[in-house]
């Protein structure tokens, strides 16, 4: 009987290191990609803004899901949790994430500061800001989790599905070079 509660303990903290090391990685990877990129405050053509009015030039899940899915949970966040995220957290991520390439898009993009403040004076707008980053950084942890089990699915031992998992997580920054 202590052998097997024994078994259960050890399994349950490998299955936390495992979710910590995913939600680590993922954040890394999500943070990094957000340092360079950052949704684009302000854009003429694919600016958050424009995600969220449904008129983007990207595909359809900028279009239409990635909208679809913040409308819906915004919309059952107690006001509460809006105002904390649109008045706390969106703060922290501007400050973090746009501000700094502000000045590089400026060069590109003559006006983008202009908008993306504009953009930001709506809270409607910086919650959805938080939320999109959420929605960004819990796909991609779990795309990770899928293709470790599609590998381990696939016959792979666990050192070569977690193998499999990082090499994504490594290549996946180099396919939103230059925003997209």
């Amino acid at each position: 009987m202590q052998e097997k509660l024994l078994e259960i303990k050890s399994g349950t903290l490998t299955l936390f290191v495992r979710w910590m090391v995913v939600i680590l990685i993922s954040w890394l990877v999500i943070s990094a990609f957000l340092s360079h990129w950052s949704l684009l405050d302000g854009a003429p053509r694919n600016s958050l803004k424009l995600f969220l009015d449904g008129q983007s030039h990207r595909p359809f899940a900028y279009r239409i899901l990635g909208p679809s899915v913040i409308s819906v949970v915004d919309a059952m966040l107690p006001e509460s949790v809006q105002n904390f995220l649109a008045e706390q957290v969106a703060p922290k991520f501007r400050a973090r994430y746009v501000e700094p390439l502000m000045v590089i898009y400026e060069e590109w993009l003559p006006g983008i500061g202009q908008r993306a403040a504009t953009d930001w004076n709506d809270p409607h707008y910086r919650r959805a800001y938080v939320l999109m980053v959420m929605l960004i950084f819990a796909s991609f942890a779990g795309a990770m989790l899928v293709i470790r089990r599609c590998a381990h699915l696939l016959g792979a031992d666990p050192i070569k599905s977690n193998s499999v998992m990082l090499l994504y997580a490594a290549i996946t920054p180099t396919m939103f070079l230059n925003g997209g």
